[in-house]
């Protein structure tokens, strides 16, 4: 349902688009790119040439793209199919800063993870995943950014954190994990470093232009799971979850 919603308030910013200028066009750029890229993959098939289908389809484009370098190339071959189109004549920001990222190749990369406390286990896993991912790299004969570990539970400042990751000679943050420090870095105006954080601020605010949020929470596997099975045509299911706060979060997903 919410999906639906949100596929219908496309709709209504596509129509409303040609009828904006400047600023007010920018901005609904921007809202059109927050909504169609949140939007599960099986919403994005569309073989239809307008606005709207332009919009689908450069979401799936990037969505199926695995690097930076990937995602820019997708980009810039879905704009020259679509020279015409809203995004291509004014890209959304969050493209835009893809461009800024991709112009200056990443060499360094500081990993904000916490390596006590009840996150530690989830932390590992992620750690362990993303080093896998930078040998495979090196094996496969790419020249991967290096990796420099920072163990979150022990940072009492996010300041002299980033004064570290700087001094290290980082370009981009991934992490935190912790949802109480991406609050903070989405209460800030602006970031220092380009920050992927591996959790949700749960804030209406809207965060500075240099931090990106994506959720590992349970509840997002559980909401895609749920897409995927009303895709295949399931209509009821059976939900197993363990008694408590946790479980209810996931059952209420």
């Amino acid at each position: 349902e919410a999906d639906g919603q949100a596929l219908a308030a496309v709709h209504e910013r596509v129509y409303a688009g040609p009828l904006l200028q400047g600023a007010d066009a920018s901005a609904n750029n921007d809202a059109i790119w927050t909504l169609v890229s949140a939007l599960p993959a099986d919403q994005l098939q569309s073989a239809a040439t307008d606005d709207m289908g332009g919009w689908l389809n450069l979401a799936r484009s990037i969505k199926g793209a695995g690097t930076l370098e990937q995602q820019q190339a997708a980009i810039d071959n879905w704009k020259a199919q679509n020279p015409k189109h809203p995004a291509a004549l004014q890209l959304p920001t969050a493209l835009a800063q893809l461009r800024a990222l991709t112009s200056e190749p990443i060499t360094k990369i500081a990993l904000l993870l916490p390596q006590d406390g009840q996150l530690a286990s989830v932390a590992k896993a992620l750690r362990e995943g993303f080093m896998a991912a930078h040998f495979q790299a090196q094996q496969a004969g790419q020249n991967p950014p290096a990796i420099q570990v920072f163990d979150s539970s022990r940072v009492t400042s996010m300041d002299e954190f980033y004064r570290q990751a700087q001094a290290a000679g980082a370009q981009l943050v991934v992490g935190p994990l912790e949802k109480n420090l991406v609050k903070q870095l989405n209460s800030r105006q602006q970031l220092p470093i380009t920050t992927l954080a591996l959790n949700y601020s749960d804030t209406s605010t809207e965060g500075p232009a240099q931090l990106y949020q994506f959720g590992l929470a349970a509840e997002d596997e559980a909401r895609e799971v749920a897409r995927r099975a009303w895709a295949d045509g399931k209509r009821s299911a059976v939900a197993m979850v363990p008694k408590g706060e946790w479980g209810d979060r996931v059952l209420d997903a």
